[in-house]
Protein backbone atom coordinates (compact mmCIF):
# COMPACT_ATOMS: atom_id res chain seq x y z
CA UNK A 1 0.00 0.00 0.00
CA UNK A 2 1.59 3.21 -1.03
CA UNK A 3 1.04 5.42 1.63
CA UNK A 4 2.57 8.45 0.46
CA UNK A 5 -0.71 10.18 -0.81
CA UNK A 6 -2.27 9.62 2.23
CA UNK A 7 0.17 11.65 4.29
CA UNK A 8 0.79 14.23 1.51
CA UNK A 9 -3.28 15.70 1.23
CA UNK A 10 -4.57 12.49 -1.41
CA UNK A 11 -1.84 13.41 -4.48
CA UNK A 12 1.30 12.27 -5.01
CA UNK A 13 3.89 14.49 -3.58
CA UNK A 14 6.22 16.45 -6.10
CA UNK A 15 9.48 16.78 -4.49
CA UNK A 16 11.82 19.59 -5.55
CA UNK A 17 15.06 19.08 -7.38
CA UNK A 18 16.89 21.73 -6.08
CA UNK A 19 16.82 20.91 -1.78
CA UNK A 20 20.15 23.16 -1.08
CA UNK A 21 20.02 26.57 -3.27
CA UNK A 22 23.06 28.36 -3.73
CA UNK A 23 24.00 32.09 -4.60
CA UNK A 24 24.67 32.85 -8.22
CA UNK A 25 27.97 35.31 -8.61
CA UNK A 26 27.53 39.08 -10.37
CA UNK A 27 29.75 37.53 -13.70
CA UNK A 28 28.03 33.85 -13.75
CA UNK A 29 26.79 32.61 -16.66
CA UNK A 30 23.28 31.19 -16.40
CA UNK A 31 23.95 27.97 -17.74
CA UNK A 32 27.16 27.97 -15.45
CA UNK A 33 25.27 28.25 -12.57
CA UNK A 34 22.56 25.88 -13.89
CA UNK A 35 25.01 23.41 -13.69
CA UNK A 36 27.06 24.66 -10.86
CA UNK A 37 23.03 24.23 -8.86
CA UNK A 38 22.75 20.54 -10.65
CA UNK A 39 25.98 19.32 -9.20
CA UNK A 40 25.17 21.23 -5.54
CA UNK A 41 22.37 18.98 -5.41
CA UNK A 42 23.23 15.81 -7.00
CA UNK A 43 21.31 16.06 -10.46
CA UNK A 44 23.09 14.38 -13.13
CA UNK A 45 22.26 17.09 -15.73
CA UNK A 46 20.86 20.52 -16.33
CA UNK A 47 18.28 18.98 -18.35
CA UNK A 48 16.57 17.29 -15.52
CA UNK A 49 16.20 21.14 -13.63
CA UNK A 50 15.75 22.81 -16.66
CA UNK A 51 12.66 20.32 -17.95
CA UNK A 52 11.08 20.71 -14.00
CA UNK A 53 10.62 24.21 -14.89
CA UNK A 54 8.56 23.11 -17.94
CA UNK A 55 11.07 23.98 -20.66
CA UNK A 56 13.70 22.16 -22.91
CA UNK A 57 16.90 23.16 -24.15
CA UNK A 58 16.68 22.94 -28.43
CA UNK A 59 20.53 23.90 -29.26
CA UNK A 60 21.48 25.51 -25.42
CA UNK A 61 20.92 27.88 -23.14
CA UNK A 62 21.54 30.45 -25.63
CA UNK A 63 18.47 29.82 -27.86
CA UNK A 64 16.29 28.70 -24.43
CA UNK A 65 16.93 32.18 -23.19
CA UNK A 66 16.05 33.86 -26.28
CA UNK A 67 13.00 32.06 -27.72
CA UNK A 68 11.30 31.29 -23.82
CA UNK A 69 8.59 33.06 -22.94
CA UNK A 70 8.07 32.95 -19.23
CA UNK A 71 11.63 31.89 -17.10
CA UNK A 72 9.81 32.57 -14.26
CA UNK A 73 9.98 28.81 -12.80
CA UNK A 74 13.45 28.72 -13.45
CA UNK A 75 14.45 31.25 -11.33
CA UNK A 76 12.04 29.86 -8.85
CA UNK A 77 13.72 26.22 -8.94
CA UNK A 78 17.17 28.16 -9.20
CA UNK A 79 16.20 30.22 -6.04
CA UNK A 80 17.22 33.70 -7.74
CA UNK A 81 15.80 36.58 -8.30
CA UNK A 82 13.56 36.77 -12.00
CA UNK A 83 15.57 40.00 -12.88
CA UNK A 84 19.28 38.32 -12.32
CA UNK A 85 17.66 35.48 -15.43
CA UNK A 86 16.30 38.32 -17.19
CA UNK A 87 19.91 39.63 -17.31
CA UNK A 88 20.92 36.94 -18.99
CA UNK A 89 18.66 36.13 -21.40
CA UNK A 90 20.17 38.33 -23.92
CA UNK A 91 16.94 39.17 -26.23
CA UNK A 92 16.80 39.88 -29.63
CA UNK A 93 16.86 43.82 -30.85
CA UNK A 94 14.31 43.75 -33.06
CA UNK A 95 12.54 46.82 -32.32
CA UNK A 96 14.40 48.46 -36.09
CA UNK A 97 13.83 46.12 -38.90
CA UNK A 98 14.95 42.60 -39.75
CA UNK A 99 18.90 43.48 -39.65
CA UNK A 100 18.73 44.21 -35.69
CA UNK A 101 17.04 40.86 -34.86
CA UNK A 102 20.44 39.53 -35.53
CA UNK A 103 21.95 41.32 -32.48
CA UNK A 104 21.19 41.10 -28.78
CA UNK A 105 22.01 43.04 -25.82
CA UNK A 106 24.68 41.75 -23.97
CA UNK A 107 24.79 43.55 -20.14
CA UNK A 108 24.57 47.06 -22.50
CA UNK A 109 26.70 46.03 -25.53
CA UNK A 110 25.39 45.21 -28.66
CA UNK A 111 26.87 41.72 -30.05
CA UNK A 112 25.91 39.82 -32.73
CA UNK A 113 24.02 36.49 -32.42
CA UNK A 114 26.98 34.39 -34.18
CA UNK A 115 29.49 35.76 -31.33
CA UNK A 116 27.47 34.20 -28.54
CA UNK A 117 28.32 30.24 -28.53
CA UNK A 118 26.38 28.35 -26.11
CA UNK A 119 27.05 25.08 -27.45
CA UNK A 120 29.98 24.74 -25.02
CA UNK A 121 31.06 26.28 -21.30
CA UNK A 122 34.73 27.50 -22.54
CA UNK A 123 36.91 28.18 -19.58
CA UNK A 124 40.18 29.08 -19.40
CA UNK A 125 42.15 26.06 -17.14
CA UNK A 126 43.64 28.07 -13.76
CA UNK A 127 40.86 30.46 -13.48
CA UNK A 128 38.00 27.53 -13.05
CA UNK A 129 40.15 25.87 -10.77
CA UNK A 130 40.85 28.96 -8.89
CA UNK A 131 36.82 30.04 -8.47
CA UNK A 132 34.67 27.00 -9.50
CA UNK A 133 31.60 28.85 -11.67
CA UNK A 134 31.74 29.68 -15.34
CA UNK A 135 31.63 33.37 -16.36
CA UNK A 136 29.35 35.21 -18.25
CA UNK A 137 31.86 36.89 -20.76
CA UNK A 138 32.92 33.53 -22.13
CA UNK A 139 30.15 32.83 -23.97
CA UNK A 140 31.33 35.24 -26.25
CA UNK A 141 33.53 33.57 -28.75
CA UNK A 142 34.98 36.58 -30.40
CA UNK A 143 36.85 37.08 -26.88
CA UNK A 144 39.34 33.90 -27.27
CA UNK A 145 41.52 34.60 -24.11
CA UNK A 146 40.62 35.30 -20.14
CA UNK A 147 40.46 38.79 -19.23
CA UNK A 148 42.03 37.63 -15.93
CA UNK A 149 45.00 35.12 -16.83
CA UNK A 150 44.91 35.57 -20.54
CA UNK A 151 44.79 32.12 -20.99
CA UNK A 152 42.69 30.65 -24.02
CA UNK A 153 39.70 29.21 -23.57
CA UNK A 154 39.29 25.51 -23.79
CA UNK A 155 36.09 23.34 -23.70
CA UNK A 156 37.16 20.18 -22.02
CA UNK A 157 38.86 19.69 -18.83
CA UNK A 158 42.85 19.29 -19.38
Amino acid sequence: MNVLPALFGGSTPVLPHVTWPIVPYEDESLAGFTARTCAHNGLWNSKVLVADAGLRLPRGFGRLCRVSGELSDLATRLAVDLSWVEERRHRSLDEHGAKRRRLVNFHGAVLRKAHLDYSTLWMPPTAIVEQHYHREIWHVSTIPACATTGELLVGTCP
